[in-house]
């Protein structure tokens, strides 16, 4: 019964895995073109955990996460006051991760290192997901050699 159980779960955390690896790969395939673009003036920056920006004529703020947790390029390249260009897949009510962000016509933040955070946290998810399937089948199968 309790070989029966450690499957049930293997299986059901492997599905959980394939998912949420499925779910980060479309963060990381998506179209910039089809992003959402907002313009406007820095009125707050922050950084700690995550480089926060907020822009005057939005209520949501938006947000840049690393996990070397460095945004020391960022604070210098991004001052209150200025005119940027954000953008985003959507707008959250509160919080809204950036995908982009320009000033003056020139990239600030490269939706490229959006991507690659996104592609390998899916492809680390694909691999747990698939290790956890083959570990699970190989307790299935010593289950009924014995």
């Amino acid at each position: 019964m309790k070989k029966i159980l450690n499957c049930i779960a293997g299986f059901f955390f492997t599905a959980i895995l394939i998912l949420a690896g499925y779910a980060f790969s479309t963060k990381a395939t998506f179209d910039l073109n089809k992003a959402y673009k907002f313009e406007g003036t820095v009125s707050e920056k922050q950084s700690n955990k995550y480089f926060k920006i907020k822009l005057d004529e939005i209520s949501s703020n938006f947000y840049i996460y690393r996990a070397s947790r460095d945004y020391s390029d960022l604070e210098y390249k991004i001052q209150k006051g200025e005119k940027i260009k954000v953008y985003v897949a959507h707008l959250g009510k509160k919080n809204t991760e950036l995908i982009q962000v320009e000033k003056e016509g020139q990239i600030i933040f490269n939706s490229n290192e959006f991507y690659r955070k996104y592609i390998f946290v899916s492809i680390f998810c694909f691999i747990g997901g698939l290790i956890t399937f083959f570990m699970t089948i190989k307790v299935l199968i010593k289950k009924h050699v014995r």
